[in-house]
């Protein structure tokens, strides 16, 4: 399958002649559809990428603050230290959450745009149905 742009900026993709079969084939077809809608949100796919694996780095790294916590300053009865880490701590999970939000906003913002693109494709495509090809399909 190609991607490619008509005259009134609509996506068109074609089929290419030949195949693997019929799984093969819709797998092909998917990732086809896939590349050619989703080219205009590469940006927003990139930021909610950079936002997750930031978002996953700080969830990894609580446990080895929550570690810090108890060999350094739990252990050797030290409060600054337990108020530096436990600060640490604090400013890592805001990340998170923040990272956490910025990823659910770029995903909707990604998806609610590539679902209405493939939509408005697919009903250029149904509009220009014959009249038999609208009979065979039905409502």
């Amino acid at each position: 399958m190609h991607c490619s742009r008509t005259t009134d900026g609509a996506h068109r993709t074609t089929r290419d002649q030949g195949g693997a079969g019929p799984v093969c084939d819709s797998y092909q077809m998917l990732l086809a559809l896939l590349r050619c809608y989703i080219r205009p949100y590469r940006r927003w796919v990139a930021a909610l990428l950079t936002v997750q694996a930031i978002s996953s780095l700080a969830a990894l790294t609580l446990p080895t603050i929550n570690a810090a916590i108890i060999d350094d300053g739990i252990a050797a009865g030290d409060t600054a230290v337990i108020v530096k880490f436990g600060a640490a701590m604090l400013a890592v999970a805001g990340l998170q959450v923040a990272c956490a939000v910025a990823a659910v906003y770029f995903s909707a913002r990604t998806s609610t745009g590539f679902g209405r693109d493939l939509r408005g494709a697919v009903f250029d495509h149904v509009i220009g149905f014959s009249a038999t090809e609208t009979v065979r399909f039905g409502a």
